[in-house]
């Protein structure tokens, strides 16, 4: 495991950390670039990793005060509220996976971090609350590149198995949607050309078929995109016919999606399959579903 914590490993034989540029090599490399004006981007996943770069920042600001510096860590799949209350008052940003909490914290829960930690990955709200800029990504590959999959994650905290993880650390749609739209282009100092509506800005965004903040954000990672404006070029996706993409059922079949009478709602053949251990043929599908 690459990410340092604070607290040790638990139910992890073997488990250790090393860092991927040491302390010390970190610092130097860190305050070279910050004597020098730009801004400073740190991938970090690993509150101790957090604490220590944190570190850096305080005391580059009291050497080599500088406004507006920005620097932004990306990631950030553990910290607490009080890591969070001093990225705060120094002026910190955050570039955040909310993916992590979706893909790991099931898997972390048992071994790596335990169940209380791993729960509290990603706690967007403790940044959301004080004001720190938040904006989501995937680090493709390592998630999808999908935007409305990020904001959903953050902004509902549902992990793969379904279940809701520290709930209290939902951070609202406005903050989720603005993670990957105005503040997200914050992120790479776009702000002023994109990331928004405005007049003077780029004409570049994404048309959606429903208004995130009308529906369930439990539903936000499923809005169908209905095109884009490219610098003022508008490009539709081909319209549907209403209902001409679903079966009698509603199964919707571009999807993947077929009905199954046995579980009594539209399934994904080939994880029905593997779930319920038959062969993924038409078959053994309809067979297993008493499809008539």
């Amino acid at each position: 495991m690459a990410l340092q914590l604070k607290e040790p490993f638990t139910k992890c034989t073997g488990c250790k950390s090393e860092w991927i540029i040491p302390i010390k090599e970190g610092e130097e490399i860190f305050n070279f670039w910050w004597d020098k004006g730009y801004k400073i981007h740190i991938h970090i996943t690993g509150d101790k990793a957090f604490e220590e770069y944190l570190n850096f920042v305080e005391r580059a600001m009291k050497r080599n005060p500088r406004k507006n510096h920005r620097t932004t860590f990306h990631h950030v799949g553990l910290f607490d509220a009080e890591q969070a209350e001093r990225a705060a008052k120094l002026g910190v940003e955050i570039s955040a996976n909310p993916y992590y909490l979706w893909a790991l914290a099931d898997k972390y829960s048992g071994t790596g971090m335990g169940a209380e930690r791993a729960a509290n990955m990603v706690a967007l709200k403790e940044f959301t609350k004080r004001g720190v800029p938040v904006s989501l990504h995937s680090d493709f590959a390592m998630a999808p590149a999908d935007p409305l999959l990020l904001a959903w994650v953050a902004a509902n905290r549902i992990v793969a198995s379904g279940k809701v993880m520290n709930p209290e650390e939902r951070i609202s749609v406005f903050d989720a949607m603005k993670g990957i739209t105005i503040t997200a282009a914050r992120t790479f100092e776009k702000e002023n050309e994109i990331g928004s509506i405005k007049v003077g800005k780029e004409a570049t965004f994404t048309l959606l078929e429903q208004n995130p903040f009308k529906i369930n954000p439990e539903k936000i990672k499923d809005i169908p995109v209905a095109g884009i404006v490219y610098k003022g070029r508008m490009i539709l996706n081909k319209p549907k016919l209403i209902g001409g993409d679903k079966d009698i059922h509603g199964c919707i079949g571009t999807a993947g999606f077929k009905w199954c009478a046995k579980t009594n709602k539209c399934e994904r053949p080939w994880e029905l399959a593997k779930k319920e251990k038959f062969n993924n043929t038409a078959e053994a599908y309809n067979s297993f579903c008493q499809n008539k």
